[in-house]
């Protein structure tokens, strides 16, 4: 769980696993805000090139691990970039995998900003230079009004 202060109070970002199925394995990045004490999850939050969303799903093949870290020194939630192992298979998440390439969510004026392709070193050490991705992926989701 991650705390930050934003206007009007605290934001609460949450890292978790889901063991999906037999095929695929999902992880997921969750807001939740206290509002007038009752907890409110999928907070609005999370700002990609395809709008603000709710919370991030990410699925995969269940014989891969995916990393999902928040980096205390670089203030970053850093993770692998998942991808098909083959290009006809986009789209069939039970193919989808680590590509050695890594994205993440930097917060900034109270919203998680997508960076895609940051390079990293060490892992203690992040490197800040990536850039929005133009690729629409599954993983943003928006849950029905």
């Amino acid at each position: 769980m991650i705390e930050n202060k934003i206007s009007g109070g605290k934001i609460y970002t949450l890292l978790g696993w889901r063991g999906n199925n037999r095929n695929t394995t999902m992880k997921v990045i969750d807001a939740l805000i206290i509002d007038k004490g009752i907890p409110k999850f999928g907070s609005p939050v999370f700002k990609t090139n395809h709008g603000v969303k709710h919370r991030v799903i990410f699925e995969y093949t269940s014989q891969a691990v995916m990393s999902l870290r928040y980096n205390e020194k670089k203030k970053m939630i850093v993770f692998d970039n998942l991808s098909p192992s083959n290009p006809d298979l986009k789209d069939k998440y039970e193919n989808y995998g680590p590509d050695m390439t890594y994205n993440a969510f930097k917060l900034k004026s109270g919203k998680w900003n997508f960076m895609k392709n940051i390079e990293i070193g060490n892992p203690s050490e992040y490197d800040v230079k990536g850039q929005e991705s133009n690729v629409k992926h599954k993983e943003f989701y928006t849950p029905p009004k």
